[in-house]
């Protein structure tokens, strides 16, 4: 039996992380869902997953940069941080973490919209090149 790499999706949409959480699956994924910041915090520090997927907006509008600052920073944690941005749609303002890498400790901003394909291409990507310098948006 191979080790499958460990996800953890966190997010406060339950259709989100159900859709997600199958293909997440069947592309070879271990996944592991969280629908609060606080849930997903404990389950970093108790479960160690191998990357981290969390949305931007959760309870509040900015939940996902308290959450990727405190896995890097207070956790201290290498775990990597892959965010889902769906204000570049609604509101056309895209995240770009060289303009702020400090405040942004993410490795890829993703628009949400994007196929669960792609997010595992995404997720396969992060975790074969460890940290990733750039950002990309699908």
């Amino acid at each position: 039996m191979t080790d499958r790499a460990r996800v953890l999706l966190i997010d406060n949409d339950p259709d989100f992380l159900k859709v997600n959480s199958i293909f997440l699956d069947v592309y070879g994924y271990d996944v592991q869902t969280a629908s609060t910041g606080i849930l997903g915090l404990k389950m970093v520090e108790e479960g160690k997953p191998d990357v981290v997927v969390v949305d931007i907006m959760m309870e509040n509008a900015d939940d996902g940069f308290s959450i990727a600052r405190t896995i890097s920073l207070e956790l201290n944690s290498r775990v990597p941080v892959i965010m889902l941005n769906s204000m570049e749609r609604a509101l056309g303002y895209s995240f770009k973490k060289e303009d702020h890498p400090d405040y942004f400790p993410v490795v890829r901003f993703l628009d949400k919209s994007l196929s669960p394909g792609m997010l595992a291409q995404n997720i396969g990507e992060v975790l074969l090149k460890g940290d990733d310098n750039g950002t990309r948006s699908s």
